[in-house]
């Protein structure tokens, strides 16, 4: 179905379609603003089909506050709103999208210059909003003001509130992730990045993101030169087998991300493990000003934990209640393989498990230099490797027995500094 070029195209019936051949897709192929003044309900008996396409540039679509929603026996991969490849200077904005067995909007790839602003989407499959840049890539997308939820599983090996693949310049800002509480995917995040740069994530909250294996707030993979601002992970949660993990903020091959001013709470893996931020195998990232709190795991559990990491930085961070049932709670925690970080005046405070630490670096000869931090009320404060010497293992705590001394000398180590 083709559309002649209007100012403001009115749709005012609701749509209810069951084709059994053929797309059932409505085309905007012409430059103009359409404004819906109802909503929409389609079921599509075609794989991969979809029930708008925007096929040209210049489109504003407007869906009036209107409820667009699939057919409860449409056939898999049906996408609520398409973006064409090669289009640029698209809004989509003023809806809700609901219900599709494809992901509620997808922006493909060769696209730029793409707005959506004020869009619902629920119950859609692998992701509420996909940019699925791939050879040519996607450029210049701001996501804001969007509510996502209820994401289901699918095809992809993470389902996500929003997904992005190689897209450059992305802004996603003030959106809102509830995690899916009807489905249990096995891997679930609320914003998912892969092979992107120059982004921005401002002001974003992930609420229950829910998975049987892997279940993370945000999820960058491959990244660099990202901004992560004042965004929350909260309550996310697995309910693996013992190989589940938790993350609040995850990232992995990762370069020159900095996160600040960022909280993951209540973070909870019964079976597996939970970290509050993880970053592997990257390098120069920054965690400024973050907040770690009440995350809690059976096996590992960490606040801020870094792995083959390289020249990254944490500063002014804020680590508490880091609970391990089974095994070792850690504050901060660079593992053997990290070098040349920077852990400079950070709190940590109240964590416990079978054992507990502040701050801990496995590396033999430490090359990261660990300074100012505050470390209290935890089993074991400092555990760093230096050339030549190391910061003893300071033993005590406020609440917990010192091993080896009497009851009534716990707390003797406490608020101890260490200069070298």
């Amino acid at each position: 179905m083709h559309f002649l070029k209007h100012s403001i195209l009115p749709i005012l019936l609701i749509v209810t379609l069951s084709m059994s051949a053929g797309s059932v897709a409505i085309i905007y192929d012409t430059p103009g603003q359409f404004l819906y003044s109802g909503g929409m309900q389609t079921t599509s008996v075609d794989p991969n089909d979809s029930m708008i396409i925007i096929a040209t540039s210049n489109i504003v679509l407007d869906l009036g506050g209107n409820i667009f929603f699939a057919g409860q026996d449409s056939a898999p991969g049906f996408t609520g709103i398409t973006i064409a490849p090669n289009v640029y200077n698209v809004t989509i904005k003023n809806g809700i999208v609901a219900g599709f067995t494809g992901n509620g909007i997808r922006i493909n790839d060769g696209c730029y210059d793409i707005f959506i602003d004020n869009i619902t989407t629920t119950l859609c499959a692998d992701a509420g909003i996909n940019s699925l840049g791939s050879l040519s890539g996607i450029m210049d997308v701001v996501i804001k003001n969007c509510t996502i939820s209820d994401c289901m599983p699918g095809l992809a090996s993470v389902a996500a509130g929003i997904h992005a693949n190689n897209t450059t310049r992305m802004r996603i800002s003030n959106c809102y992730f509830e995690g899916n509480q009807l489905i249990l995917c096995p891997s679930s995040a609320g914003v998912h990045l892969e092979n992107s740069s120059v982004f921005e994530l401002l002001e974003n909250r992930t609420v229950g993101q829910r998975a049987a294996s892997f279940a993370a707030g945000y999820m960058l993979e491959n990244c660099t030169e990202g901004i992560v601002k004042n965004c929350l992970a909260y309550a996310t949660t697995t309910t693996g087998d013992g190989t589940d993990s938790v993350y609040g903020f995850y990232m992995s091959a990762s370069e020159r991300i900095w996160i600040n001013n960022c909280q993951s709470v209540a973070g909870k893996s019964e079976t597996g493990k939970c970290i509050g931020f993880f970053t592997t195998g990257g390098s120069r990232n920054i965690f400024e000003k973050v907040l770690a709190q009440s995350d809690q795991g059976k096996l590992e559990t960490a606040g801020i934990s870094l792995a083959s990491e390289s020249s990254s930085y944490i500063n002014d961070s804020i680590i508490r209640g880091i609970v391990s049932t089974n095994e070792s709670a850690y504050g901060i925690k660079l593992d053997a393989t990290c070098s040349l970080c920077h852990i400079e005046e950070n709190l940590v405070s109240n964590n416990s498990g079978s054992s507990a630490f502040g701050i801990v670096d496995l590396s033999a000869q430490s090359s990261s230099l660990i300074v100012k931090n505050e470390c209290f009320n935890s089993g074991t404060h400092y555990l760093v490797s230096y050339p030549g010497f190391s910061i003893p293992v300071i033993n005590g705590s406020l609440s917990n027995p010192a091993p080896g001394l009497p009851a009534q000398v716990c707390g003797t180590f406490d608020n101890v500094s260490v200069t070298i």
